[in-house]
């Protein structure tokens, strides 16, 4: 941990919520943006990023998603974890009921064994996390999260070979401490998607080696959650927006970057 942020966390005070106005708030917000792409009010681009690769619009975290999503975002969030044969797979859920035509365990089946499957009644099959980086422009981000303990090193020495920004991210501070013990340069950002109480969340993202914090909508907007955040160096970057209206309200914040389900959370 940097000094700083050491020195910030020491003094690091409680996050209190700001729920009276809220509304008035969010409604003001609403009426006086001008969306214009990803330009803020100060005229500086911010990144959007498409969550599992625009979830809502295309089947999740496949090459397919992957190949339209850059058509809008200049980053992408796919989620990995473990099959049964030890690869590293673009896959969210532990199991592939539901998402896919098979049945069963992630973990507990092979790669030969995933490929067969076809992901939300598509063509699409479960990509490697190398099949995936293979078809993302390098000028793209990509925001890989860990689904599980123990994979960090092993999707490092993936990712090593491309020539994209990547950030490690996870909702469990014990799997964010694995990608900060495991990268071995500043070249990869960890985040932390903070999913607590946001003094907690920060408090957690600080004393993790954090570089960025992931913020649910409520959050930057019924709290000081944003400034709290930015007062020990983090970037913060919005959790999943449900709408272009919650893109309008976070414009008019000091927020890094945007992320969501749909291209049409973007449009103006």
């Amino acid at each position: 941990m940097n000094a700083r942020r050491r020195l910030l966390l020491a003094g690091l005070v409680g996050i209190e919520g700001s729920l009276a106005g809220c509304s008035a708030v969010t409604e003001e917000f609403s009426d006086e943006s001008d969306s214009s792409g990803d330009e803020d009010s100060q005229g500086n681009d911010r990144p959007i990023q498409a969550h599992r690769c625009f979830a809502e619009d295309y089947p999740e975290n496949t090459r397919l998603a992957a190949r339209e999503a850059v058509e809008v975002a200049d980053q992408l969030e796919i989620d990995v974890r473990r099959c049964g044969s030890g690869e590293i797979v673009v896959f969210h859920d532990e199991t592939v009921d539901g998402k896919t035509d098979g049945s069963g365990t992630v973990s507990e089946m092979s790669w030969d064994e995933l490929q067969e499957l076809r992901v939300l009644d598509s063509d699409e099959r479960i990509p490697l996390l190398e099949e995936m980086l293979d078809v993302i422009p390098t000028d793209v981000a990509v925001n890989v999260e860990l689904k599980h303990h123990d994979i960090a090193t092993d999707v490092l020495n993936v990712v090593s070979e491309y020539d994209h920004e990547v950030i490690l991210s996870a909702i469990q501070p014990t799997i964010v401490m694995q990608a900060d013990d495991a990268r071995e340069s500043d070249e990869v950002d960890v985040a932390l998607v903070g999913v607590s109480e946001p003094s907690r969340a920060v408090e957690t993202a600080v004393s993790m080696n954090c570089d960025r914090i992931y913020f649910a909508y409520q959050f930057l907007v019924e709290t000081n959650a944003l400034e709290v955040a930015h007062d020990v160096g983090l970037w913060v970057n919005t959790g999943t927006l449900a709408s272009s209206s919650q893109y309008a309200v976070t414009r008019e914040m000091d927020v890094d970057g945007f992320s969501g389900d749909s291209a049409a959370t973007f449009e103006e």
